[in-house]
């Protein structure tokens, strides 16, 4: 009987795993989204960077803009939403990677005058390590050195 029960289960199992001839989306037949798919995409990340920069509030004295980047490869929205006073002529900046379809915070990267930090998703990395993880992520390789 318990021998039945096994084969039962084992034959379940098999039958709920994805079959071999489904393409997976990483495959290099799968098909990227057209040109006016993507165009639409990024309209509708730019969106999204526009409802995280909304809904964070700031001080008076500060100002606030957003970048936001779709990735066709991976199908993610992602918004850096940076935060500096402007008297400071870039000495007090922080910059923060959501993914902009959960609002997940995955990044920050701050500098306040002489002090600088940064956090990625596995805690803190240090403020150099930051910038290039955003960078990587907004796929901006000239991100880091406008920043320093």
């Amino acid at each position: 009987m318990t021998r039945l029960i096994a084969v039962i289960a084992m034959l379940m199992l098999m039958s709920c795993a994805p079959k071999k001839d489904e393409p997976p989306a990483n495959r290099a037949d799968h098909q990227p989204p057209s040109a006016s798919e993507v165009f639409r995409l990024r309209s509708e990340c730019a969106k999204l960077g526009e409802l995280i920069m909304r809904d964070n509030k700031i001080g008076a004295d500060l100002s606030q803009d957003v970048v936001t980047h779709y990735d066709s490869r991976t199908n993610r929205c992602y918004a850096e939403l940076t935060v500096q006073d402007p008297a400071s002529d870039g000495e007090f900046i922080t910059s923060y990677l959501y993914d902009a379809q959960t609002k997940e915070q995955l990044a920050f990267a701050t500098k306040n005058w002489e002090k600088k930090s940064g956090w990625v998703e596995h805690g803190p990395v240090g403020y150099d390590a930051a910038n290039i993880y955003i960078a990587n992520m907004m796929d901006d390789p000239d991100h880091f050195a406008q920043l320093r």
